[in-house]
């Protein structure tokens, strides 16, 4: 009597044959499909990771060139406001200047009674100067002397204020300078920082590209060792 086997059950035992005899290269072959999978994930995560880093720096690097623009902006504005005062200054002290010269030539040659007026005039209070009828109290050379000099204090007081107002709009334009200066340095470091984050994105890139043609030719030396393994014997 001949017991036919069902044609499912030859399919598997055939199957079964199959895998036994080739069982070395099926799990070399999904070995190096995991490796190819895992692989590709973690290059994929550099490569992404890279490309964020990259942007980031790129956004750093192009609000650090904003902020050094308007920085610029800002410096040069202040540079001509303060030059405009400067000059309002200098302009100032040489009308006072003038004017202090054309006083102490009139005063020269003034009458005794307004040399008198303007000596009281410039040191306060009144009857501090004597008319004697045929002239002041005081000798003619050393009123004149005095009330030049008098006349001499307000401008330089006022010729020193100006001067520290000068001072001090070089001292603002030194810190505009030096907040200018700041920020083209941070400039300088976040393209710094963009430049190598560019090139880690480059390399990152790269070794994706070639990715393939490495793990292509790791799954053929694979399959040949097995294949060498299950029908050599070696």
């Amino acid at each position: 009597m001949t017991v036919t086997t069902p044609p499912a059950q030859t399919e598997i035992s055939k199957a079964e044959s199959w895998l036994k005899q080739h069982e070395r290269i099926v799990l070399t072959t999904l070995v190096l499909a995991a490796t190819l999978f895992v692989g590709n994930k973690y290059i994929d995560y550099v490569a992404d990771r890279d490309s964020r880093i990259a942007n980031v720096a790129a956004q750093q690097a192009q609000a650090a060139q904003t902020a050094a623009q308007q920085a610029a902006q800002v410096y040069q504005q202040t540079i001509q406001q303060q030059q405009a005062k400067i000059s309002v200054l200098i302009a100032e002290i040489n009308q006072r200047n003038s004017a202090l010269i054309q006083q102490q030539a009139q005063i020269k040659t003034a009458p005794l009674t307004d040399v008198a007026k303007q000596w009281q005039q410039q040191i306060g209070g009144e009857g501090d100067i004597t008319n004697t009828g045929v002239g002041l109290s005081v000798s003619d050379s050393g009123a004149r002397r005095t009330v030049s000099n008098l006349l001499e204090l307000p401008v330089v007081k006022s010729n020193l204020d100006d001067e520290t107002k000068i001072a001090n709009s070089k001292q603002t334009q030194l810190d505009a300078a030096n907040t200018s200066i700041s920020a083209l340095n941070a400039q300088v470091k976040a393209d710094d920082a963009a430049c190598k984050a560019q090139i880690a994105q480059v390399k990152a890139e790269s070794r994706k590209s070639k990715r393939n043609w490495f793990i292509a030719g790791t799954v053929i030396g694979g399959l040949a060792r097995a294949l060498v393994h299950a029908y050599v014997g070696i």
